[in-house]
């Protein structure tokens, strides 16, 4: 039988004994901090260190540099309604005003911020306080999408965790109705993925209060207005379906990988203790079922979506952070303040790690960068990134080339000019695009940068790799190196190439 969980305004009708009252204010406090705490990486390095994030700079630059005719010679952007457009859509606000660097950093420092307080706020609708179920699952703030630069999605994420807690509050007082038809659409816009999480969160917690299927579903029909821009996208795409080569093993590893950041040993313990506190909460009879059903679903789910699914990679990855996340946040475990700052320590652990991790590498890219003072305006400069096949840590410079197309208005074979995914698209059809960037796996083998160059030709290459070439393409001279970086000018290709 479901429990009477009481809104805030109630509680503060409640009399209470002191010690509670100070614990409440203690875990507003320390949940104000936490959330801050939780965009630190973006204050203490320069560089944000994500996969996309260069890529992503590429398309706002080209996006907001309409006159530019060094980038209108090779590029084109056309605006598309669509289901993930989130950061691109802020970057029309704050773009122009900051600078493309400038404020994609800001931006993309505002979604572990918002996403920590979507936590909290989720929690404190359900119970009136912070407890242990919030501060379990803060550490998947900075999940390995984030880490990979789907900012779109992430901001859709944090946007449906705060839309889901309004409705909460909202639904018990009967007024859940109109007001979230522009919320769906605005969580939509951010990323389609987003809206199905809040879609999912919004039926749990309305079957978990009437118990009765067919008004659960009914009761979501404010959010139902995106599936109109859906029909009329269409909806196909030509990785629709696809598992990948080994779906079952690939299945299990995203789960191992929930957390998956720098240090292996660090990311699976922590993942391990948010899994034990969820088993604890079970056996104990503390998960919240409001909650709880959401995770469920959203587990469910991680096994039955392909990889690839509406254009997009990691479909099913990027689910099993939020799974976690929202299991955690069915823990209905109240605790005093030491309590709170206990639970809340695998969350410091993983911000102060990945904030260390983020200086260092800033620091070295930094230095990287500094090859594109020798590069001309508008050249073609194209990546070649070799990557180990094994190993835990996830790739951070894989799309460095596209910072060539923010400072030199280059073209690149790294931006995200692929028809159907993004609004940006290249005029010659013949030019690579993501993953050209990608040196086969040569398995220990140095990589052989003149095949390489043979087969996409262009006037620098930058090489990104620990692993020295063995080969080097003919007439070529390196013109600027770091420890893991090469950026090298080709020779001219024959005429009429």
């Amino acid at each position: 039988m479901l429990r009477y969980c009481p809104k805030p305004a109630d509680l503060a009708r409640i009399p209470l004994v002191s010690g509670r009252i100070a614990s409440r204010k203690f875990g507003l406090a320390l949940a104000l901090a936490l959330s801050l705490l939780s965009a630190l990486p973006f204050v203490v390095a320069r560089y944000p260190q994500m996969t996309d994030f260069p890529a992503h700079l590429a398309r706002y630059h080209v996006m907001l540099s309409g006159s530019d005719p060094l980038l209108a010679r090779n590029y084109t952007f056309q605006w598309v309604w669509s289901g993930n457009l989130g950061v691109d859509a802020l970057m029309l606000l704050f773009g122009p005003w900051l600078g493309v660097e400038a404020a994609a950093r800001v931006i993309a420092a505002g979604i572990p911020l918002l996403t920590a307080i979507g936590v909290f706020r989720l929690e404190w609708v359900l119970r009136g306080r912070i407890g242990a179920g919030s501060l379990l699952a803060l550490p998947g703030v900075w999940s390995p999408a984030l880490l990979l630069g789907f900012t779109n999605y992430t901001l859709s994420f944090a946007l449906a965790l705060l839309v889901c807690s309004l409705w909460i509050d909202r639904s018990r007082a009967g007024r859940a109705g109109w007001t979230f038809v522009p919320l769906g659409f605005v969580v939509f816009l951010a990323h389609q993925s987003g809206w199905g999480i809040l879609g999912i969160c919004v039926f749990a917690y309305e079957f978990s209060v009437r118990r009765n299927l067919r008004s659960a579903v009914l009761a979501t029909w404010p959010l139902w207005g995106p599936f109109a821009l859906i029909a009329l996208q269409g909806g196909s795409t030509s990785h629709l379906g696809d598992y990948g080569a080994h779906p079952v093993f690939s299945k299990l590893d995203n789960w191992l990988r929930t957390l998956a950041g720098y240090y292996g040993g660090q990311d699976v313990l922590t993942t391990l203790l948010m899994g034990a506190g969820v088993i604890f909460a079970g056996v104990t009879g503390r998960l919240d079922p409001r909650v709880g059903w959401s995770a469920s679903m959203l587990a469910v789910l991680t096994f039955v979506l392909p990889r690839h699914f509406g254009g997009g990679d990691f479909a099913d990855y990027r689910l099993t952070t939020p799974a976690l996340m929202l299991a955690c946040l069915a823990i209905d475990l109240p605790l005093p303040g030491a309590g709170l700052l206990a639970v809340s320590l695998p969350f410091w652990i993983r911000i102060v790690t990945i904030s260390t991790c983020w200086v260092q590498t800033s620091a070295q890219l930094g230095v990287a960068l500094k090859a594109l003072d020798l590069v001309p305006p508008g050249a073609r400069v194209y990546g070649a990134v070799h990557r180990p096949s094994n190993g835990w840590q996830l790739p951070t410079w894989s799309h460095i080339v596209c910072y060539a197309t923010v400072r030199r208005s280059a073209v690149t074979n790294s931006d995200f000019a692929i028809p159907g995914v993004h609004m940006l698209s290249l005029r010659d059809p013949r030019t690579p695009h993501d993953p050209a960037y990608l040196l086969p796996e040569a398995h220990g083998e140095r990589p052989d940068l003149a095949a390489f160059a043979a087969r996409y030709p262009s006037d620098y290459l930058w090489y990104v790799g620990e692993e020295p070439p063995a080969r080097y393409p003919p007439g070529s001279s390196v013109v600027y190196r770091t420890a893991t970086t090469l950026m090298i000018k080709l020779a001219a290709p024959p005429a009429g190439q």
